[in-house]
């Protein structure tokens, strides 16, 4: 969350793309454990047992939602990021940037 917080105070949008980033590999570090408990949950996949179906849920969320932070995400705050050295903009620095945001 530090770089998000960064992200708002400075407006630097480099932030944002690291802090998408770190999000995506907290849940890759996630999909082994996911999977594993998928395996080790008793029934068959397509049971309508709620442990199940939870299990199925977090194997996709840990795979899907870093695919998109990755590829989707990531790069869009890049873009903004570049079209915004390009134009020469001036950041705040952090504490700055907070009292900016106060008033």
């Amino acid at each position: 969350e530090g770089c998000s917080y960064y992200n708002v105070a400075t407006t630097n949008e480099l932030w944002c793309a690291i802090e998408v980033c770190v999000d995506a590999l907290s849940y890759l570090v996630m999909f082994p454990a996911s999977v594993y408990l998928l395996v080790k949950c008793p029934g068959a996949v397509c049971a309508s047992s709620a442990k199940k179906f939870l299990a199925v849920m977090a194997v996709v969320l840990t795979f899907l939602y870093p695919m998109y932070n990755f590829f989707i995400d990531a790069p869009l705050y890049m873009r903004r990021y570049a079209a915004d050295q390009a134009a020469g903009k001036h950041y705040f620095t952090f504490f700055r940037g907070l009292e900016d945001a106060a008033t």
